[in-house]
């Protein structure tokens, strides 16, 4: 009888390993929305609208379109052991005009948290595995949401109502004029009120990286027609921001 029993937990315990083996083997983490490597470029049209007053204090909505490249060029160890990635960007008017080096940014893993530092704030982009639970992130844990910016001479504090989910994980969609069949959208802000608008939005694409990014950051006094809620925010914005940066060529 004891000989039975070991026999029937050896085969208990051989069947548990196996299930965990496999488990390991097919868990898919996401890493590849995320993809590093030292080489790779994405190049981006770049479309914003800012909102300002001019000096007899009409709202004048400024247009400004440009192509932005980012390149990985190298990686170093930092102190904590994490493989860190340098990414040059660089910006140009239009196709035929020459690349300018805009600024030098960082990006790395830890964790199994995607972390990317953009103009010295910290965000953390993606947590791993992904999956599209409708459970949030802080994805700006290292940034004060009262963190005042200047845009166009007006001060903003744009981090305010950010939290990140997961959406449409896995699905096919056609950007930029490539097919992409595998794509996830995050949706980092969404929130709406009388005097503010803030939404912010990115789409990865696996093997390639950040295809598609949308911001509309707006304040509002709500003076007069602009307190009406189907007044859009377009139109009633007295400050803020729109940008939508497109994915036009990547290896």
């Amino acid at each position: 009888m004891n000989t039975l029993l070991k026999n029937i937990t050896f085969f208990i315990i051989c069947l548990l390993a196996s299930c965990t083996k496999n488990s390991d083997l097919t868990l898919d983490y996401g890493y590849e929305y995320f993809p590093l490597e030292v080489g790779k470029y994405l190049v981006y049209n770049v479309d914003s609208t800012v909102y300002s007053r001019n000096q007899e204090g009409e709202i004048i909505p400024q247009i400004r379109s440009s192509q932005l490249k980012e390149e990985i060029v190298d990686s170093y160890i930092d102190g904590s052991g994490n493989e860190v990635f340098k990414i040059e960007r660089f910006e140009r008017t239009n196709s035929s005009s020459p690349w300018r080096v805009k600024d030098v940014w960082v990006t790395h893993i830890e964790n199994n948290q995607a972390h990317r530092v953009e103009e010295n704030y910290r965000f953390i982009k993606m947590i791993f595995p992904i999956n599209e639970n409708g459970i949030p992130w802080d994805g700006n844990a290292f940034i004060d949401e009262l963190t005042t910016i200047s845009v166009a001479g007006e001060s903003l504090q744009p981090f305010k109502y950010w939290a990140y989910e997961y959406q449409e994980v896995d699905l096919f969609k056609y950007i930029g004029g490539f097919d992409f069949d595998s794509t996830l959208t995050i949706i980092q802000a969404d929130e709406n009120n009388a005097i503010e608008r803030r939404f912010a939005k990115e789409t990865y694409a696996k093997g390639v990286g950040l295809v598609e990014k949308e911001m509309k950051i707006f304040d509002s006094q709500c003076e007069f027609v602009q307190c009406y809620p189907d007044i859009p925010w377009e139109e009633k914005a007295e400050e803020g921001f729109i940008m939508r940066q497109t994915i036009i060529d990547y290896n």
